[in-house]
């Protein structure tokens, strides 16, 4: 999975709806892109991320603005929790998601108190068909399908040890 789809502007309901199956890649992509954003800020990206496997649209995205990087860096922070509560372990990605956020945070010469979410988001690669829609929504429905597909295949997705989001309970077959 190379593809960041938040499903909210919050970074932890976001954190919360991914399943446990799709939990260690998008920490990786989140770490590969982190990377791609700090390179176009003239950072060497080597030991934060592999930048050639990142969602570039996302990176682009959060390259263009400090208020985007950390929105992306705390939905790290985000899902690193998120696996410590479901699995009891650190994945190898927090700590260049981590680095990554402290390097981003340092060269924007903002503090983490004077941080607000971001007011302007990407364009949803996912969304050519469903155009009015909001990027939260359309990722709702993205991954809504790709769940679901899942458990066609029989291999539902499964969230270890908490609840999925009731939007996702509210969607299942």
């Amino acid at each position: 999975m190379k593809t960041i789809c938040p499903t909210s502007p919050d970074v932890g309901e976001c954190a919360e709806a991914v399943c446990d199956q799709h939990l260690p890649n998008q920490l990786k992509t989140v770490a590969n892109t982190l990377a791609y954003a700090l390179r176009a800020h003239g950072v060497d990206p080597t030991i934060y991320g592999n930048p050639d496997h990142a969602d570039q649209v996302v990176g682009d995205w959060a390259a263009s603005d400090w208020e985007h990087f950390l929105w992306l860096s705390f939905y790290g922070f985000a899902l690193a929790e998120e696996t410590d509560i479901r699995f009891g372990e650190v994945d190898s990605m927090v700590g260049k998601v981590i680095a990554s956020g402290q390097v981003g945070l340092l060269l924007s010469d903002k503090t983490t108190a004077d941080w607000n979410s971001p007011q302007s988001w990407f364009k949803a690669t996912n969304s050519k068909f469903e155009k009015g829609r909001d990027l939260f929504d359309c990722h709702r429905r993205h991954v809504l399908r790709g769940y679901a597909e899942m458990a066609e295949q029989g291999h539902p997705p499964t969230w270890t040890g908490v609840n999925p989001p009731l939007w996702v309970l509210r969607h299942a077959r």
